[in-house]
């Protein structure tokens, strides 16, 4: 990514390694932000800009650390609706730094069956398929699946679907490897609407860097396809805006951020109209973005997307709404790396570390209070008296040189 100071100016590139970054008359600094598992190579520029000046000589370099493989998957499914076909996108990401081939699979739910997928896939057998995709570093694999669902499914049914890729070789992060999409079948709805997820959080996660996910789909309901479809959205104050990620997105785009307003632009998207295509009148994108550490409880934060269809009036989507909350009811936790019990607890809280490393565990309240702290020798069970705390929600916090992790209990 691109970014030019003053002004918080952020832009992405696109396939083929451009990047767009509006900005005002002014001299301004424009350097690469950090990417992971990749070194900037390029120092920053000073670029002075007069009225009506383009600079293209801000070239931007990366040098990829060796020996990284490490894929990233995302799902995104439009509505099922009793009767019809609804499509789901598949996009698999190599943002290692090797050559890999991805195992790639996909389960769907038992009451929508297999209609066809853009890529044929390898195998497929009742409500599972598979690929086998050979992915250089940078490469990003999609498919859209079609899937049909019943007349006879009820309105209210839930719909879960598995989505997984694994590299040939040992993943870094295995934890983005798999990915869930649930929903509900559903009748008529509004095609036009960003949502939030998740859609709350509670004070502690805010202040650990947790992402929102924001999701904007669109659908051109008008009576001619859209050579160009564009979004436009005013970020709130309460989030962070150069923590942005694009994660994924049904079509070929370009984006960048100015002054707080998120901008997506898909030229020659070719969006046809929903009378004559339904199916492929479709379209979204899904970023994420974390929320300033400083809201507390009872905080929300709302944005709405205006979304352009060729030079028509903006639609304008029905605010998406994020709250800061504080949890009423906790369950059972087996965390990855980390598993506690009993919950709630009676005095004293057993930890069971997949690691024999020293740790740092804390507890801490729902603002985020340090309630007490511990250093361990590296055993991996852990027993922690919390008899002195009072009724309520607590977080147990586990840090060590290769991360954190943490829970909350009761």
């Amino acid at each position: 990514m691109a970014e030019a100071q003053p002004g918080d100016h952020l832009s992405g590139a696109d396939v083929n390694g451009n990047y767009l970054l509006p900005v005002g008359i002014g001299t301004y600094t424009v350097q690469g932000q950090s990417v992971q598992y990749y070194n900037i190579s390029t120092p920053a520029y000073i670029v002075s800009i007069l009225f009506g000046q383009i600079d293209t000589m801000s070239h931007i370099g990366y040098q990829p650390i060796p020996g990284i493989y490490d894929l990233v998957v995302d799902i995104h499914a439009l509505p099922a609706r009793p009767g019809f076909d609804n499509s789901v996108h598949l996009q698999v990401q190599n943002i290692g730094t090797e050559t890999t081939t991805a195992a790639v699979n996909f389960d769907l739910d038992a009451d929508q069956t297999w209609v066809g997928a853009s890529i044929t896939p390898d195998t497929q057998s009742g409500n599972n398929a598979t690929w086998s995709v050979l992915m250089a570093p940078g490469d990003t694999w999609n498919t859209t699946v079609t899937l049909n669902t019943a007349t006879g499914i009820a309105l209210g049914t839930p719909i879960d679907h598995l989505f997984s890729a694994t590299p040939t070789q040992s993943d870094t992060t295995p934890g983005n490897n798999i990915e869930a999409w649930n929903g509900v079948v559903v009748g008529s709805y509004d095609p036009n609407v960003k949502t939030a997820s998740p859609s709350s959080m509670t004070p502690l996660e805010v202040q650990n860097g947790e992402y929102i996910e924001y999701t904007i789909q669109f659908q051109n309901t008008g009576t001619f396809m859209a050579e160009i479809v564009q979004i436009s959205d005013t970020l709130s104050s309460d989030l962070l805006w150069n923590t942005i990620e694009v994660i994924s997105s049904s079509h070929s785009n370009y984006w960048y951020q100015s002054d707080g307003v998120l901008h997506f632009v898909f030229n020659n998207i070719d969006l046809p109209d929903s009378t004559s295509d339904e199916p492929n009148s479709h379209g979204f994108v899904k970023f994420r973005i974390k929320p300033v550490s400083t809201l507390m409880a009872g905080d929300e934060v709302e944005n709405t997307a205006n979304i352009y269809f060729d030079f028509n009036e903006p639609v304008i989507t029905d605010p998406s709404v994020f709250e800061v909350t504080i949890p009423t009811n906790v369950p059972e936790l087996d965390i990855e790396g980390m598993k506690m019990w009993p919950n709630p607890v009676n005095g004293s809280l057993w930890l069971l570390l997949s690691d024999a490393e020293p740790n740092t565990i804390e507890i801490l309240d729902l603002t985020g209070k340090v309630l007490s702290l511990q250093q361990t020798n590296g055993t991996r069970e852990q027993l922690i008296d919390v008899s002195k705390l009072g009724s309520g929600v607590y977080f147990v916090r586990v840090s060590n040189v290769d991360g954190i992790r943490s829970g909350r209990f009761v």
